[in-house]
């Protein structure tokens, strides 16, 4: 007697969860605002131009981070919401300091360069020739590229860099 009760109590329970989860309310208007505000957050990850207009010359093997200037930050403040700036800042410190360790380590013979304050990386080759990276055309609002002084630079995901940098500078 208690099993068929225990079921068809069940049987209720479910019938109850299936007819709340279909029925169609109308989205609050809360819900359609917080999409567009997502929307307006989404054009952020595309990243504002440049201020400076410099070109830095990179013409050892190194690994080459690279930053928003000051300018780029405020726009980017701006357009953001505080919690979710606040989520980049952080996230982008902890990357960098996660990949400068592991180069320091795993990669002592590749010198660090910081690149501030410029918008081009122009990677010159030991046979002379060169590459021009133009930071603007990059969504990233930090990155690493990595340089052995023979191949195209590789911009490498910070987290996965020492799964990444072995594999460019194996051939």
């Amino acid at each position: 007697m208690k099993k068929i009760f225990i079921n068809k109590l069940a049987l209720i329970a479910l019938i109850f969860l299936f007819h709340c989860s279909c029925n169609n309310q109308k989205i609050p208007d809360e819900v359609n605002k917080s999409k567009t505000d997502t929307t307006k957050e989404a054009q952020v990850r595309i990243k504002p131009p440049s201020f400076y207009q410099d070109t830095l010359k990179i013409r050892v093997p190194a690994t080459v981070f690279f930053y928003p200037d000051s300018t780029q930050l405020e726009k980017i403040k701006a357009l953001t919401k505080p919690l979710a700036y606040s989520a980049i800042i952080h996230e982008n410190f902890y990357e960098v300091r996660y990949a400068h360790n592991v180069i320091k380590k795993s990669f002592p013979g590749l010198k660090i360069i910081e690149a501030k304050n410029c918008r081009y990386l122009l990677f010159i080759k030991k046979d002379g020739s060169a590459e021009c990276r133009d930071l603007d055309k990059y969504a990233d609002k930090c990155g690493l590229f990595v340089f052995n002084g023979k191949k195209s630079p590789q911009l490498v995901d910070m987290v996965n860099l020492d799964m990444q940098i072995p594999i460019y500078l194996r051939d």
